[in-house]
């Protein structure tokens, strides 16, 4: 059998930006430059070709962004070109920077459309590339900014078999999946059944243990994956309920981390703190539950527009619900504990709680 030839798309510094280094700080060009050519030469010599991205713009786009003005994160999301979602794409790369989903744009229209531009300038350079060398199978990292996002979407107008990717729980592992990008709750939904599947052939003890053991190192903060934050050590103040009705827990969560993905956004609710406010304020709920609401403590990194909105929502709803801010110290597994139902906008501690229930810890 042929050895399959790798094709590996990286670029030396000539795109607008990347998620590793969206400053384009020209040191971390240099050192990442240097570890793809290291990392090639070390693990596939003589196997892979290394071509070179760049952010030529494309006709097509720069003429139409002249009339473009986009003043709010929001209005960017929705922007296309032609069908492809390139403004879903910019708008997380730059929340992932910002923090803050209700930043004004104002002043950031260059970057923007630079950002767009070098979008559709890598979309019709995958099309390019993959025709010419004849690819078949795509794989590219994440896929849900406006620097990888657009190869998988080449490969999907093309009908070439494509997959999204992250580094896996174990050191030296990967996650991949075949979807427009990692986060796709569809593809999670069908991984997860197929897991569910499996998982129904084999001990039903044994996958307890296995669940046993990572949710303790969940709780304990001693997990090491990637991306990983554990808030264990700053976290420990015990949790005092303050009436004696059931107590509904309402853990939040970090918003910009899903925003500029659609499937993550609700279809009751145009924000997820305007659902937060709507939920507290229900007359009903008030009469019949404690309410105590948990501010993602990654929250204390959200940008300045964003925790203004958060405190308008605490303001409105203060006499409806204990609210602890992202940072009080209060132990959210307290509260969990203590708690008759728990309801959550993403976060982490929504399958903890649901674990919680047939698990001891």
């Amino acid at each position: 059998m042929a050895e399959e030839i790798i094709y590996f798309l990286s670029c030396d510094g000539a795109l607008h930006s990347c998620p590793a280094n969206p400053t384009h700080n020209p040191g971390k060009c240099y050192a990442c430059v240097r570890q793809t050519s290291y990392s090639i030469e070390r693990l596939l010599p003589n196997q892979c070709i290394n071509i070179k991205l760049d952010s030529l713009s494309h006709p097509e786009i720069k003429t139409s962004l002249d009339e473009c003005r986009f003043e709010t994160l929001t209005e960017l999301a929705s922007y296309k070109y032609r069908d492809l979602p390139i403004g879903e794409l910019v708008a997380s790369q730059l929340v992932d920077e910002l923090r803050d989903v209700f930043y004004p744009l104002e002043n950031l229209q260059k970057r923007v459309k630079g950002e767009i531009e070098l979008a559709v300038s890598l979309y019709h350079q995958g099309i390019k590339i993959l025709q010419t060398h004849k690819i078949n199978r795509v794989f590219v990292w994440n896929g849900r900014r406006p620097s990888d996002g657009p190869l998988l979407y080449a490969a999907w107008d093309l009908g070439l078999e494509y997959y999204s990717y992250i580094s896996g729980v174990k050191q030296g592992t990967y996650y991949a999946i075949s979807a427009l990008n990692v986060h796709a709750i569809g593809a999670q939904k069908k991984f997860v059944d197929e897991s569910s599947k499996k998982i129904e052939n084999e001990s039903i003890s044994t996958n307890h243990a296995i669940a046993h053991e990572f949710y303790s190192m969940q709780r304990k903060g001693n997990l090491l994956y990637q991306g990983y934050q554990s808030f264990h050590q700053s976290h420990q103040e015990t949790f005092k309920a303050e009436s004696e009705k059931p107590i509904l827990a309402i853990f939040t969560s970090s918003y910009w981390e899903y925003f500029g993905m659609p499937d993550y956004m609700s279809s009751i609710y145009w924000n997820f703190y305007a659902g937060l406010k709507q939920i507290i304020q229900d007359v009903t709920l008030q009469k019949k539950w404690s309410i105590y609401v948990r501010w993602h403590p990654n929250l204390v990194n959200c940008g300045p527009y964003e925790r203004r909105y958060i405190s308008e929502v605490i303001q409105a709803t203060c006499l409806s619900a204990r609210h602890y801010l992202p940072e009080d110290t209060v132990n959210s597994y307290d509260i969990v504990s203590a708690a008759d139902a728990v309801l959550t906008f993403g976060s982490t501690i929504g399958i903890e709680a649901a674990i919680m229930e047939n698990l001891l810890f």
